[in-house]
Formats: structure tokens, sequence, C-alpha cells
């Protein structure tokens, strides 16, 4: 997210109940973000926070809708079943008492995860019209919405949060999906 303050909470802004956010970003190599060991500044403002960065985990697939199933669930290549017969990670959390948030400019098709947003306390998805540029950015709103620490702002409870965050990422042309001003390494 380079410097822009869009990125993340202001300085010396807590949450006042944890708060889980899971980012789905596409096509994202562990092994690239500075979070991770990488040796260029890749993802400086995850520096800053306390962030669990997981290490084991693979894809068994590089198509989204085969993918992200298997991510949320307990499904395997050998009992892809268990997607369709078992509750998510975000149903989990959801009766563990968190308010959950389905965060999204894209999974439109995919009926596995639209069961899992719509069982969500809150959903959000954005999606392009007329040919409109669509920045992963917009998904920085409702997030910044839901995350801080004090009322009167919009969305504000006092609930433990876990948030789902599915970007589009590097689809397509990914120098489009975010801003100039994120422009960091190039080309891009």
């Amino acid at each position: 997210c380079g410097s822009s303050k869009a990125c993340a909470l202001d300085a010396g802004e807590t949450p006042a109940s944890p708060v889980v956010v899971l980012v789905l970003g596409e096509t994202s190599r562990y092994d690239h973000w500075q979070v991770n060991g990488y040796a260029r500044e890749t993802s400086p403002r995850l520096m800053q926070r306390e962030v669990v960065s997981f290490d084991s985990c693979f894809s068994v697939a590089n198509l989204t809708t085969v993918s992200v199933p298997f991510i949320l669930s307990r499904a395997t290549p050998t009992h892809q079943e268990l997607y369709l017969q078992e509750k998510s990670v975000v149903d989990a959390f959801h009766e563990a008492g968190y308010e959950t948030s389905w965060i999204a400019d894209q999974s439109f098709n995919n009926h596995f995860l639209l069961r899992i947003a719509e069982s969500c306390d809150h959903t959000h998805y954005f999606m392009p019209r007329n040919n409109e540029l669509l920045l992963d950015t917009v998904l920085l709103a409702p997030v910044k919405e839901r995350t801080h620490s004090k009322p009167p702002y919009k969305g504000w409870s006092e609930k433990p949060q876990m948030m789902v965050v599915h970007s589009l990422g590097c689809h397509f042309k990914y120098s489009q999906r975010y801003p100039d001003e994120f422009q960091h390494f190039v080309p891009d």
C-alpha cells in the first residue's frame, strides 16, 4: 500500500475489540512481501502492525472459483464435497460472536462464496459500471468504517470483527487496480 493513509487506520487509532481481516489478494506471492522477509519495501504499512502471515498455505488451483472455497473451508482436493457440506471459517467466527463482513470487488459468480457473503452481517460488493476502472482501493472504505475505535462512526460495534476482503488484485492489467500514487516499482 505504499505510504498512503488510505491503506490503514490513522496512527494511534486502535479498534476497541479484536479485528481479524483475511485478505484474499489474487496472485500475490508470499515470498514477495516485505512482511514475510522480502528485501524490497512491498508492505511497509503491514510492518507497522501486528500481522499473522501464514507461511504454510498453498492454493489447490490457479483459479479463484476453484481455490477460494478450499481456503475458506476444510475441503481438500480429495474431499471437495466438504465446502458444500460444512460451514466456512467465516461462519465459525460468526458463531464465536464476531460481527462478520464480506468486502469484495469480485467473486460474484461463485455459489459457495455468495453463500458465505450472504450469511455475513455486512456485505459490500463493488462492481464496475459502464466500463469504469475499478480500483481495489474501494475496498478500504468499508474496512476503515468497521474498524474505527469509537462511536459515532457509521458501523461502529463493540463486537469483535472478522472481515474477508477479496480483491481483484493482479487479474488482467493489475496496474489498473491501484491509484497512480501507489505506483512504487516501475515498470508496473
